[in-house]
């Protein structure tokens, strides 16, 4: 995150709200993790700002790759080969904390590989709209 903008920290915290509001709201059993929240992580101070610290959610200091099997994981990259078609209650969904307008292509895949991730899905966003 070292070489995001202010403006880019503030929409990473908008959309970590919009998806604990939309799983609040929605009463969903879904859980929410916040991973890598720490002091030297820059966006943590938006994430406060907008109220993180109220939210009712798992939020942590390690990474998702140490607090995760990654034979749990699906990790949702826009570089996925595949489509994500369903979803699984035993499976963890990972959504990086990319902000779309800074995002390098195969940012998010890249760093799944190197972590050793098995499975990686793309959004059906193209085929759905």
């Amino acid at each position: 995150f070292s070489n995001t903008s202010c403006k880019e920290h503030t929409s990473l915290a908008k959309q970590a709200q919009m998806a604990y509001t939309a799983v609040r709201d929605l009463r969903s059993p879904v859980q929410l993790h916040l991973t890598s929240v720490h002091a030297e992580n820059t966006s943590l101070r938006a994430l406060e700002a907008i109220g993180m610290r109220g939210w009712l959610i798992h939020v942590h200091e390690k990474s998702v790759w140490e607090l995760f099997d990654v034979s749990q994981l699906v990790i949702l990259s826009p570089d996925a080969e595949e489509d994500l078609e369903d979803v699984q209650e035993d499976l963890v969904y990972v959504i990086g904390g990319i902000v779309d307008r800074s995002v390098s292509k195969l940012q998010s895949l890249e760093q799944a590989q190197q972590n050793g991730a098995l499975c990686l899905r793309r959004l059906p966003i193209r085929r759905h709209g």
